[in-house]
């Protein structure tokens, strides 16, 4: 949204806005998708983009407030993101007593109303609904024809998630909430080993906020350090404490022994291969609750290793 509030000054959009456009270095986002750009026809006041906005953006951010995170994550694995019938769906119950070919037909006519300009108005095919929607074009009248990008960007600032509580989101709540973390024996030791390593780049298995990760990456400057943790409450606070302090740690969310696997992506071992790889305080859980082998549990988290 920002990126086009920038680009609307000067004539031009994004003709994109899938999710992939954006990538994030440390836990910086960054918008690189710089062929998206077009430049704004003459009289269209929508937004070329706006359906795969509201598909990988509000669609998925509206769920996850709702304190529903595994389907708002989910959701992010396809392309679209999620079905806008299947939004509606979600959001208003009493759609569901209509057919599914009612339902498309709401979906298909909402989308036309969202991201059609007058004069792709005038190209379709004659109709009730179309003669209709012609009419309030014609007398600027027509719901959506201007998407308003300040006032969807202060409709996501609103956004924010529920007081949810998970089993591991506030382990390291003790070192999160004090403004400097202060190692423990434990943590002082194994920094120490890693200095002696002094290894290429690091990841952290089942790091929880990161409170490790933060000390190897001041301890080691310019050192790729990533943090992972299934927990999304965890791996939350990691990002925005990380944000806030101006660390260089990359937060990522991940089941290292169930990762969420699709056709066109690597394999996160793949992805996050790193020369030192650490799995503190973890093992026992695959072993004793999930009850794995663990000649497997040890073989996965070596695969995560580069040596």
């Amino acid at each position: 949204l920002r990126a086009n509030l920038v680009a609307s000054k000067y004539g031009y959009q994004t003709k994109d806005c899938h999710g992939f456009n954006i990538v994030f270095e440390g836990t910086s986002p960054r918008f690189v998708d710089l062929g998206s750009f077009v430049k704004v026809a003459e009289g269209f006041r929508g937004w070329l983009a706006f359906e795969e906005f509201l598909c990988f953006y509000y669609y998925p951010l509206c769920i996850w407030k709702d304190g529903n995170g595994f389907i708002a994550r989910r959701m992010l694995q396809g392309n679209p993101a999620m079905p806008h019938v299947s939004y509606l769906l979600y959001r208003f119950p009493f759609c569901r007593i209509l057919n599914h070919a009612w339902q498309e037909k709401m979906a298909r006519l909402f989308l036309k109303l969202k991201v059609s300009s007058p004069e792709t108005l005038r190209k379709k095919d004659d109709g009730v609904l179309m003669n209709l929607a012609r009419s309030l074009a014609a007398r600027n009248l027509l719901p959506g024809m201007k998407v308003d990008l300040p006032a969807w960007l202060h409709k996501l600032e609103k956004l924010s998630q529920k007081n949810i509580a998970t089993m591991w989101g506030g382990y390291h709540d003790e070192f999160s909430r004090q403004g400097n973390i202060v190692p423990t024996p434990r943590f002082a030791r194994i920094i120490s080993l890693v200095r002696e390593l002094n290894p290429s780049s690091i990841l952290e298995l089942a790091g929880n906020q990161g409170a490790l990760s933060t000390l190897l990456a001041e301890a080691l400057p310019g050192t790729p350090v990533v943090c992972s943790d299934y927990d999304e409450i965890a791996v939350d606070v990691m990002y925005r404490t990380t944000r806030k302090r101006g660390g260089s740690i990359a937060p990522v969310l991940l089941d290292f022994m169930y990762p969420v696997l699709t056709p066109t992506r690597e394999h996160p071992a793949d992805r996050l291969r790193s020369q030192l790889v650490l799995a503190l305080a973890v093992t026992h859980h695959p072993l004793l609750t999930a009850r794995l082998n663990i000649v497997n549990v040890l073989q996965t988290i070596a695969s995560y290793s580069s040596e």
